[in-house]
């Protein structure tokens, strides 16, 4: 089983194996955290920035495009979601696209792409 400290470190899987596998554009990742790593004053400006060049709180941490969009949000399994997030995916449901949460393992997320590629195929669930 897949162990990730971070939920950084499982979007880093999933776009790796999304690029290995597709290598195409139909993914993207939204940059919208300012890593807790830095010290708190960089922290402030970096936020400033990100929000001067239109990230808000919430938006979910992928974007898939086929003919809809899917919006997917990684969380490890005891991550929960923010309010800003919760209020994110019901903008998106209240236009009728797709919001999924994904959790490790790998797999689910690469059955979840698999089945918005080709919606017919069963997924074994």
């Amino acid at each position: 089983m897949e162990n990730y400290l971070t939920e950084e470190q499982f979007q880093g899987a999933c776009t790796l194996w999304y690029w290995n596998k597709y290598r195409d554009s139909r993914l993207f990742t939204v940059d919208n955290n300012v890593s807790k790593r830095l010290p708190p004053q960089i922290r402030m400006i970096e936020g400033n920035r990100k929000r001067a060049l239109g990230c808000r709180p919430g938006v979910s941490d992928l974007i898939f495009i086929t003919y809809r969009i899917s919006f997917i949000e990684l969380k490890l399994d005891k991550g929960t979601m923010s309010a800003e997030q919760i209020k994110f995916q019901q903008l998106v449901e209240q236009y009728c696209h797709e919001y999924f949460v994904i959790s490790p393992p790998l797999q689910n997320f690469i059955n979840l792409i698999e089945w918005l590629l080709n919606p017919q195929i069963s997924t074994g669930k």
